[in-house]
């Protein structure tokens, strides 16, 4: 990981002899590598996709929160940003991240039992169950930069809109021929809405590159988490609104052209 910062704020350095001057003009773009402790807004669990008893429920209301973060400390990459100055003083942001993956199921292969000949048992190899899952962030807002007389400090203040989708899909491999229930995929959905009130500032290094920090002092979301347990079955589900205040700090480190 530390190589690659160091080979990121070279190849920075190296944009940065194109960049237009110390600071934002108008007109003037950034991209921006976001670090931080992620935070993980999904909540869906695979126990919980997997419940196949048709007495499962949704049996307490799960929390979801800007505070729900994960153990990676600040080298980690939590996503993109992208800026574009209207005005000198006056952006619009684009910034998010995703996780695509899959795991393929297995079937199962049954083996063979010869008890009267020693060392000729085939032993069964179990099914495998099956797993792909994806998850976005995308962020979309606005920054106001203040100018407090230097050159190379740019504190901001503004607002963004919030969106995050996850999904988890479990499915079988074949079973054998006496366990030949739940066969259908099982399905669980998460989206979560909100706003932020964002604050945060930039440092100039050098011309054209700069690195940051950047909190929401104030966010609201709607989460909503659904789960289908067998296909043709009503969603269980369970909504949750979150508040919270100065939190999901970040750390970036950018370059302006």
């Amino acid at each position: 990981m530390k190589r690659i910062l160091i080979s990121l704020v070279v190849s920075f350095s190296a944009i940065s002899l194109m960049a237009q001057g110390m600071g934002p003009q108008a007109g003037s773009k950034s991209i921006a590598l976001k670090f931080g402790r992620g935070v993980d807004y999904s909540d869906i669990s695979y126990s919980q996709i997997n419940n196949l008893s048709t007495s499962s429920t949704l049996s307490t209301p799960y929390t979801l929160a800007d505070s729900n973060y994960g153990n990676n400390d600040v080298t980690n990459i939590i996503g993109i940003e992208a800026k574009y100055f209207v005005a000198s003083n006056i952006a619009v942001s684009v910034s998010g991240s995703g996780v695509i993956s899959n795991s393929p199921a297995q079937d199962l292969v049954e083996g063979y039992n010869n008890g009267d000949v020693a060392g000729s048992d085939i032993p069964t190899y179990n099914h495998v169950t099956g797993r792909s899952t994806k998850q976005f962030y995308v962020n979309l807002g606005g920054n106001y930069y203040f100018n407090v007389g230097s050159n190379r400090v740019f504190p901001y203040a503004g607002a963004e809109f919030n969106s995050v989708y996850g999904h988890m899909q479990v499915f079988d491999g074949y079973k054998g021929a006496s366990n030949l229930d739940f066969f259908e995929p099982r399905n669980g959905e998460f989206y979560a809405l909100g706003a932020s009130a964002v604050g945060g500032i930039d440092y100039f290094v050098s011309e054209g590159l700069f690195i940051g920090l950047d909190i929401r002092v104030a966010s609201y979301m709607y989460n909503v988490k659904s789960l289908v347990l067998q296909p043709g079955l009503e969603p269980q589900q369970a909504v949750t609104h979150n508040t919270s205040f100065f939190s999901y700090p970040s750390f970036k480190l950018g370059f302006m052209f």
